[in-house]
């Protein structure tokens, strides 16, 4: 793993990727979508459950909207308007800080809790209905940002559930943490014990930083998106968020490897006080998709193989999702194309489909 060379070089974020991605013999799906106004908090948890979603309509294609087992050929010309799936206990999962889709359970989905004190990860249906929580064994999280599902390790059939203990808000902390376990079996529930789980430490390689996003490669390798904040324009600013990479699972120094700039969000609402600020992302083979305080945004790499370690470069394109009070989870399908997306202190789930896609169903459990 090299460190980017190219640090403060302009991107051009105007261009839109039209390319078509490689279909991969074991691929996962993709992508998120928005839609304009604010979303407004959940009422109480007793509330949440008797509150209809929104109506999920089919979507219908559009003409030379297409889509691949990567996501939109052509982002975000093929994404569909977001659609509310349902609403999950948010005095259960108040604070909704990240999101992943299970592999090994269709239709089922990890929600995040940010602790402190964290020692689960929550499972719902499509409908956003709880199935239960998860117990992790030895996780007590300090602050649980981020998650993921990934092979369990490099040609590994394996998938696994990664969460990583890496928020930071006073910026002091020795080391992060990324807990690692192999995605139980959840068609009859939850399971009845704790799961074991390996646990990598990690240290930057020059000053603790706030951080509240997990990406995880193929190879089941961690890599940390900062939460720094920068004006970004024609290229990366003083202070932008910063891409560190680990060399495996297991405890070390973070590789830097440069800033990531995003483009500037259309709706220039929470970054006009702060700057633009990552607050959430997944990845799936050459493809990013990062969450921002104002936007989502989709990194789209040459080929399926592309390294993550370098992605800011590859060409991005802010995509439609839901507008919500505090964004700070996301997630590509496991199942499908599309990406799901959630807010603290709402409970509401949102899925932005590709255009013509099967929409999730929920799944038993």
């Amino acid at each position: 793993m090299t460190r980017r060379s190219d640090r403060g070089t302009p991107r051009d974020f105007g261009y839109r990727t039209r390319m078509r991605s490689r279909v991969l013999a074991f691929g996962v799906l993709v992508l998120l979508a928005g839609c304009e106004g604010a979303e407004a908090p959940a009422a109480p948890a007793t509330m949440a459950v008797t509150e209809a979603p929104s109506p999920v309509p089919s979507p219908s294609p559009s003409p030379g909207a297409t889509s691949t087992p990567w996501g939109c050929a052509d982002p975000p010309g093929c994404y569909a308007e977001p659609v509310q799936l349902g609403s999950f206990d948010a005095e259960e999962i108040p604070e909704a800080s990240g999101l992943a889709a299970s592999v090994r359970n269709p239709g089922l989905f990890y929600v995040l809790d940010d602790g402190p004190d964290t020692t689960a990860v929550h499972v719902v249906r499509a409908d956003a209905s709880m199935v239960g929580a998860v117990e992790v064994e030895g996780m007590n999280g300090r602050d649980t940002e981020d998650m993921a599902v990934a092979p369990c390790g490099p040609g590994e059939a394996e998938s696994c559930v990664y969460v990583g203990d890496i928020g930071d808000g006073r910026k002091r902390r020795d080391d992060i943490v990324v807990y690692r376990f192999p995605e139980p079996d959840l068609t009859a529930g939850v399971p009845d014990e704790p799961v074991e789980a390996s646990v990598a430490r990690y240290t930057y390689p020059d000053r603790p930083h706030e951080a509240e996003t997990l990406l995880v490669s193929a190879a089941g390798v961690p890599y940390i998106v900062t939460k720094d904040p920068g004006q970004t324009g024609d290229g990366p600013g003083e202070g932008a968020a910063l891409l560190y990479g680990a060399e495996e699972f297991a405890d070390g120094v973070l590789n830097d490897l440069g800033p990531v700039a995003v483009p500037q969000p259309t709706e220039v609402v929470r970054s006009a006080r702060r700057g633009v600020v990552v607050t959430a992302g997944d990845s799936r083979p050459g493809r990013v998709l990062l969450r921002t305080n104002d936007s989502a945004v989709e990194f789209v790499g040459p080929d399926p193989d592309a390294d993550l370690d370098g992605f800011p470069d590859w060409p991005a394109v802010e995509v439609p999702v839901k507008r919500q009070p505090q964004p700070e989870s996301i997630a590509y399908l496991a199942q499908g194309c599309g990406f799901i997306s959630a807010s603290e202190g709402t409970g509401n789930l949102w899925l932005t489909p590709c255009e013509g896609a099967d929409l999730p169903t929920a799944a038993g459990g």
